[in-house]
């Protein structure tokens, strides 16, 4: 079941034409100066289960950056994540992007690269590869005993997995973990960009081959955005926008030189309450 439904939720989230980012203006600044979307360690995320759900040798190591794909504003995401400070930033199908990835090593960003299985030991706390590049959509289910195979060795959250190099060294990979919420959070109708990250040496495996490994000391990594997907970047003022507000979103495009960015007013623009 894991491998048809990742395959689906995967081939769902090639179809859109664009993809759909609420966040605040700080946000915004942020990824148009640096030219990267943040991604959040799946632990910090605003669903407290969904790191829980993860089998344990893979806690903490996934992280995410979220979308929706509905193509029509949503009066509750504006008010859960933007509210009066917000917009929404409209990017092409991020699908098309170069994998770019970097994590924070104090004053300046660490590459993160492909990981390989090697014999080297962890040494340093940049030493961090990725073991999967994942966008694909959200499946919501009201039951998640139909999704969990229980492992006795390592209590594991879905059957199906990914072997490292074609080799199965205990050393899995699940291929749903991350993309299935609770049906309570079907409005978002999400699509999500999911890496998970090992060290690039084992720390440790013990007598019953049970890999110990550290964890991340950094709460995001970053996604460097090609300029083909900058190029092609609009955004969507909140519905309670002021012109001090509009004036200051233009300013932040200016200066981050993405002269052709557009700017557009809310569809739902002086049509809901910011509180009820």
């Amino acid at each position: 079941m894991g491998n048809d439904l990742y395959t689906s939720l995967c081939n769902q989230s090639r179809s859109y034409k664009y993809l759909y980012h609420y966040t605040n203006c700080e946000s915004l600044e942020k990824i148009l100066q640096t030219k990267s979307l943040r991604l959040t360690r799946l632990g910090n995320v605003n669903d407290l289960y969904e790191d829980k759900r993860i089998m344990r040798l893979h806690q903490d190591k996934i992280y995410v950056a979220c979308f929706t794909h509905r193509e029509y504003e949503s009066a509750l995401l504006w008010k859960i994540y933007t509210k009066e400070e917000g917009v929404i930033i409209r990017f092409n199908n991020l699908h098309g992007n170069n994998v770019s990835l970097y994590c924070s090593g104090g004053h300046h960003l660490n590459k993160i690269e492909r990981s390989v299985l090697s014999h080297k030991s962890y040494d340093k706390e940049s030493d961090w590869g990725y073991l999967d590049f994942t966008i694909a959509d959200i499946e919501y289910t009201n039951d998640f005993e139909e999704y969990v195979y229980i492992d006795k060795q390592l209590n594991e959250f879905y059957s199906d997995t990914i072997m490292l190099d074609g080799i199965n060294r205990n050393f899995k990979f699940h291929l749903c973990q991350g993309l299935v919420k609770g049906i309570e959070w079907d409005d978002e109708e999400e699509t999500r960009i999911r890496v998970g990250l090992r060290p690039i040496g084992l720390e440790n495996v013990n007598s019953g081959s049970v890999i110990i490994q550290p964890k991340p000391s950094f709460d995001y990594i970053y996604l460097r955005l090609d300029d083909a997907i900058l190029d092609c970047v609009s955004i969507i003022l909140n519905p309670w926008a002021t012109e001090e507000f509009k004036l200051k979103i233009l300013k932040i495009v200016n200066d981050s030189g993405m002269k052709s960015c557009q700017i557009t007013e809310s569809s739902l623009s002086a049509n809901i309450r910011l509180t009820d």
